[in-house]
């Protein structure tokens, strides 16, 4: 997962250093490691783990991007599989968070709240700034057929990867959906985006099902699923614990996205709102194409370091952790 060797990284950042004259807590903020971490830089014996390395090598690749002959940086197999939601109004914010996971993680994932404090016109620009990071619509469309129409016809400029609706909505709505994307795809010379039907949200569980006159979970996720599956969706959103039943019904062909996904270390916020969170390396396991972690990077001190932590651990744990990088 590293590209450049240690002393290469190393030399880099100590002429980084000493160029611009940095303090060790000027190095620290800088590459969003702790002062302890970078303190031994100028030593010899300065060792740092792979995990560190990473880091060090994405903050000299970026700081160096302008420099002529410098190798394009990568994106491990493992981190195209993940998606980090960005759950807030604050564009700067925003923009900070996917800069900083720029060639890290595969994409962000853009809800409603962004649209509370910002537009479509926004969503572009953010997406400007990280032009190898693909792109997670997840406004769960609910509407009239017409309704939707219109709408996945004003989000395609986007150029996003993934678009969800919700299965709720009917076969109707999500086939006018699917119509309308292949038809402004191909009228536009663009790549259609993957269409996801959300099954049942994880912040739900069974007694809120059975509020809702649902007398099985599980039964109602693999309803909503094949719903979607038959009215054209290339695959599902829902929630880690469906992943494995989803995957034996619908087969190897539909795309499943597991949200509220969880490492193990994680400490649970005292304002969680998912009830049915999941592990990340039992996710992928249990056959889902794709994660979507939030809060685990997002609330970190450093959510680069986080990020990094998660994408290292799914590496390891699917055999990928000695894969050499793919090009972006």
């Amino acid at each position: 997962m590293i590209t450049f060797n240690e002393a290469t990284i190393i030399r880099r950042l100590r002429g980084i250093v000493r160029r611009n004259n940095w303090s060790v807590q000027k190095l620290a903020n800088e590459t969003g490691l702790s002062v302890h971490q970078v303190r031994h830089l100028r030593y010899d014996y300065f060792s740092p783990s792979a995990e560190v390395l990473r880091i060090l090598e994405i903050f000299v690749r970026r700081y160096e991007e302008n420099v002529e002959g410098l190798p394009p940086p990568h994106l491990s197999n493992v981190g195209k599989r993940i998606f980090c939601s960005l759950k807030t109004p604050d564009y700067k914010r925003c923009e900070a968070l996917a800069k900083e996971l720029h060639y890290t993680v595969g994409g962000i994932k853009l809800g409603l709240d962004f649209l509370i404090g910002n537009t479509i016109e926004d969503a572009k620009r953010l997406m400007v700034q990280v032009p190898d990071m693909s792109l997670f619509l997840d406004f769960n469309l609910y509407g009239s057929p017409h309704q939707i129409q219109s709408t996945i016809e004003t989000l395609m400029p986007l150029k996003a990867q993934f678009i969800t609706l919700h299965s709720g909505g009917g076969q109707k709505m999500m086939r006018y959906a699917r119509r309308t994307a292949e038809r402004y795809a191909e009228d536009h010379g663009i790549e259609r985006p993957k269409l996801l039907g959300t099954t049942v949200l994880p912040s739900l569980d069974a007694t809120d099902a059975r509020e809702m006159g649902i007398k099985s979970l599980p039964d109602h996720v693999v309803h909503l699923a094949r719903m979607a599956e038959e009215a054209g969706m290339d695959g599902v959103v829902c929630a880690g614990e469906d992943i494995t039943r989803i995957r034996e019904e619908l087969g190897p062909e539909m795309i499943l996205v597991a949200t509220a996904i969880r490492p193990q270390n994680f400490s649970t916020p005292k304002d969680e709102d998912q009830k049915r969170v999941f592990n990340a390396i039992k996710a992928i396991e249990n056959g889902a194409n794709y994660i979507v972690v939030g809060r685990p990077i997002t609330d970190a001190p450093y959510p680069i370091v986080a990020a990094n932590q998660i994408v290292n651990r799914l590496a390891v744990a699917l055999g990928e952790a000695d894969a050499e990088p793919q090009a972006v």
